[in-house]
């Protein structure tokens, strides 16, 4: 079997673009190697997997390997990890400590660490090596700036283009982390005023004023900001002229694409990134999200964890993480729904594509006491979660055209009232902002509505006559 190598930013580099031109076939054994390297390891250092695997032959499919659970690996994080240096109490003292001056200083001296937002369940706390920071840049670099869509695009080739970002302030998230520390960057180098941070929960007014007088070269953000965003371009309230966007976090859709790239009159690119596995996929010019395959397993799976064949919608996909060695995940659920293509896309990728449905929220849109309809992003509500303590989920509800639901769960399990009540005095001033101060908002004793498979949208639109998005039903559990 391979050894490990010391993984170096050539290396990394070299490695990815070695794969991208192999055949299937080729990058399948490849992907088998990296699984049997890891799950090796995996054995060898991490008191929880060696238990959970002992039964497990010294080469096993990888069908035969046992699915972990959030729920149940989260607990014993300590035993999980591969380095025994790795504890609860010290994530949480460093996580603690964590702001936007210490972002750039590793935890333990060589790890990255990053939560997820939990406002659709438990916080996931996940530690990355260098291994997977340098392997999931140079995929970001190749496959992602480095795309079709950038052919003769400037922006790829400059090193600190004029960027502005629209990302949600405060915890532990990959786009929020990744920002300030590509914002320290540009400070070192002397180029502090090329870099704009946008946070979700800034009025659209402050936002297009802010973009206005800043004129980026490269935007990123969530694809519900940027939509709207598109939409005062087209109006003339917003005039910029950006060489590129990138869109990340949130369900892109090919109408969204198009409607950004004619209001902006530049390529759209998009990322589907998780916590647990990185850089997942990768928009190619046909606007297919190919996975990148050679450092990340996915598979499509229904509700009793059995796997689906291409072209069928799964509830939620097993998903492995070649590139990191210090957490594990192997065969790790997560509720995103997908659809698995096999067919060869006409961009010539050696890479499987798939259809992201599972990331796929509601869009709310409420009518001022003008009538006039007013869309609000999706990123808006994630941050008011983040900005809310004691917040463990929370979904907001349309319920009619000027009219929302909150429904809650305290993180500690307790204090629901008290929740409840930040919860509508931080979603009341945000609607103020937004023009929306006479929308009728109430907080409710019920929990959040799940769908079919269990999953809870963050938004949800039930209005009379109307039907939530499938596979999400309309009981109220």
């Amino acid at each position: 079997m391979q050894k490990i190598s010391l993984m170096t930013p050539w290396l990394a580099g070299a490695l990815v673009r070695q794969a991208s031109l192999m055949t299937g076939p080729e990058i399948r054994a490849l992907q088998r190697e990296r699984l049997l390297i890891l799950l090796d390891y995996a054995r060898q250092h991490s008191p929880y997997l060696r238990e959970k695997y002992l039964e497990l032959p010294d080469y096993p499919e990888l069908s035969d390997i046992p699915i972990t659970l959030r729920e149940e690996a989260m607990p014993c994080l300590d035993r999980w990890v591969c380095d025994s240096e790795i504890t609860g109490p010290g994530l949480d003292s460093y996580l603690s400590r964590l702001d936007e001056t210490s972002v750039s200083s590793p935890f333990l001296g060589r790890y990255r660490v990053l939560t997820t937002s939990g406002t659709t369940g438990v916080p996931l706390r996940m530690i990355r090596d260098d291994r997977h920071n340098l392997v999931h840049a140079a995929l970001i670099s190749q496959r992602l700036l480095g795309s079709g869509k950038t052919e003769g695009n400037p922006v790829p080739a400059l090193p600190y283009p004029r960027t502005a970002g629209v990302i949600s302030r405060g915890g532990f998230s990959s786009t929020y982390l990744s920002f300030l520390r590509t914002k320290k960057a540009y400070e070192a180098a002397g180029r502090g005023g090329e870099i704009l941070p946008l946070f979700v929960e800034m009025a659209t007014d402050e936002m297009v004023e802010a973009l206005n007088d800043f004129q980026p070269r490269f935007l990123i953000g969530y694809p519900s900001n940027i939509r709207i965003l598109a939409g005062r371009q087209r109006l003339g309230k917003l005039d910029i002229s950006p060489d590129l966007i990138t869109c990340s976090a949130e369900h892109l859709s090919l109408e969204d694409i198009h409607y950004i790239e004619e209001s902006f009159g530049c390529p759209v690119l998009n990322n589907y990134c998780s916590t647990e596995g990185g850089e997942v996929a990768c928009l190619c010019r046909e606007n297919h999200m190919h996975l990148n395959s050679d450092w990340v397993i996915v598979e499509p799976v229904d509700r009793a964890m059995q796997p689906l064949a291409p072209g069928q919608e799964s509830d939620g996909i097993l998903l492995t993480n070649l590139a990191n060695l210090v957490q594990p995940f192997i065969r790790y659920y997560v509720s995103d729904r997908i659809v698995m293509h096999e067919e060869a896309c006409a961009c010539g990728s050696p890479f499987p594509y798939i259809d992201i449905e599972g990331r796929k929220e509601d869009k709310l849109s409420f009518q001022d006491k003008g009538g006039a309809w007013i869309e609000l992003p999706s990123a808006l509500f994630i941050a008011i979660s983040l900005d809310t303590p004691n917040c463990g989920q929370v979904q907001f509800v349309q319920r009619g055209p000027s009219r929302m639901e909150i429904r809650c769960i305290p993180e500690d399990g307790e204090g629901h009232e008290q929740l409840c009540r930040n919860l509508f005095d931080i979603t009341k001033d945000r609607l103020t902002r937004e023009g929306l101060g006479d929308l009728e908002l109430t907080t409710s004793p019920e929990r959040p509505i799940l769908g079919k498979s269990g999953k809870m949208l963050n938004t949800l639109r039930l209005m009379d006559g109307e039907r939530a998005n499938v596979p999400f039903d309309k009981k109220e559990s």
